[in-house]
């Protein structure tokens, strides 16, 4: 095990030697340019001078997409968010720092959805390890505070709302009833409406309402997060959700470890409902799946849609193969609802302990983890992106360097001994704002 263990080292300082050496290389070559001298003016506040440093260079290099996202960075700096928003649309669309500065822009003109829909595109293009938690900080905390501002102006204007606008398409999922089962698999009523939510997010016909909107909604109307909606409370559900139907389910015991479920489809304009075939089960995970699926198709066929064979065989696919590992999932729901997102963390856990390959919690464990982050310590600030896209495009190789240097020295990820890959590194990576660079003198670019 020694042998293996400095092995592993050895390969590990030689790949951090060739990353820091192609850092200090890569921080050579771009040091001392028209762009860097901008940069430094833009940090020092002065913006006009660098906007006409930045204009000069592109000037000269008119394709120099790198050029395009600094200029777009010193307007956003300036205040002035329309030309911000031309240049930036003239970057390097392929780049995070590109979508990271478009969503800041979108945030300055008070444009939260258009932001919010940058900042998820800049996750998607892969930003480094720093960058990215703090994007995923910051757009929780920017969806939360859209979500609860939509959904109370609902709320105040709840007599004039006018429902023939509602797409017919619309569907929204409500929290299932438990309450008559046995507080240990009472949970389960969750994981189960969460499973059906999935599965008709999975058929193209349908727009979902997110589940977050729902949890904003219920608490605006002061419902508990433990309280289930029932068929008489969807149809007003619907209305302020802006959902042409409403989901929601109910469990009962029906004998030793053995439950009912009944599933509803209701109408939000004229308040009717429809009841799904009632299924019955007993705890075994594919006696769970089979009879929530079941309420599925009835579901779409309530609705009229018929779903391609690409939807059935998306909706057929088992999300766990563990019993144990969708209680746990469950359990974690209903302490995500309740804003407990350190227990919520702990039952992802141990969702993934049973099961590695169950996608979902580990979408929701992420999601707890940034949660519960900006619980503890408040959201990543607009002033902390700023900070990051400056260190992402002044040097990005010494800063990609420094951040895997970082993640392997100050956790437990390349340790030969550890033994559950389910569980993550028992130390975080550090999240800061401190940049590594290097400083050669001289005019080595020759502008």
């Amino acid at each position: 095990m020694k042998e293996i263990k400095q092995r592993i080292y050895q390969a590990r300082d030689g790949l951090l030697l060739l990353l820091i050496s192609s850092a200090v290389l890569m921080a050579v070559s771009c040091t001392g340019s028209i762009s860097s001298k901008g940069r430094s003016l833009v940090e020092k506040g002065e913006y006009d001078n660098a906007i006409e440093l930045f204009n000069r260079e592109i000037s000269k290099n008119p394709d120099k997409k790198d050029s395009w996202s600094d200029l777009a960075f010193a307007y956003y700096k300036k205040g002035d968010y329309e030309k911000a928003l031309d240049a930036i649309n003239k970057a390097d669309q392929s780049k995070p720092t590109t979508h990271l500065c478009r969503g800041l822009i979108f945030e300055g003109t008070g444009e939260n959805k258009k932001a919010i829909q940058s900042f998820s595109q800049a996750l998607q293009h892969k930003p480094t390890t720093q960058t990215k938690v703090l994007i995923k900080s910051h757009l929780d905390a920017l969806i939360r505070e859209s979500l609860q501002a939509e959904i109370a102006s609902a709320v105040s204007q709840e007599s004039s709302l006018e429902t023939s606008n509602i797409p017919d398409n619309t569907i929204a999922v409500v929290k299932f009833d438990g309450s008559l089962l046995s507080k240990e698999i009472a949970p389960i009523a969750t994981g189960i409406g969460e499973f059906t939510m999935v599965d008709l997010a999975k058929v193209e016909a349908l727009q979902l309402v997110e589940r977050l909107k729902v949890e904003v909604l219920l608490k605006e109307l002061a419902i508990a997060q433990s309280d289930a909606v029932d068929v008489s409370q969807a149809p007003r559900m619907g209305r302020l959700l802006g959902s042409k139907s409403v989901v929601t389910g109910k469990l009962v015991g029906a004998g030793t470890e053995r439950f009912r479920l009944d599933g509803a489809l209701v109408n939000t304009i004229d308040a009717s409902s429809k009841l799904t075939e009632p299924g019955e089960s007993g705890l075994v995970l594919d006696e769970i799946l089979r009879v929530q699926k079941a309420m599925v198709f009835d579901i779409l066929e309530f609705l009229g849609v018929q779903p391609t064979d690409a939807d059935r065989d998306s909706i057929m696919v088992k999300p766990t193969e563990s019993l144990e590992a969708f209680l746990a999932y469950s359990r974690g729901l209903e302490f995500m609802s309740q804003g407990l997102f350190d227990d919520a963390i702990e039952q992802f856990r141990i969702a993934l302990r049973a099961d590695g390959g169950f996608g979902l919690a580990g979408e929701q464990l992420a999601d707890a983890q940034t949660a519960f982050t900006n619980q503890q310590f408040g959201p990543a600030s607009s002033g902390q992106l700023e900070n990051s896209f400056i260190g992402d495009v002044t040097s990005p190789g010494i800063d990609n360097g420094r951040l895997l240097t970082t993640f392997i020295d100050d956790t437990d990820v390349l340790d030969p001994e550890k033994t559950n890959p389910t569980k993550g590194p028992t130390k975080p990576p550090v999240v800061g704002q401190k940049r590594a660079g290097a400083n050669v003198s001289g005019n080595l670019d020759g502008d």
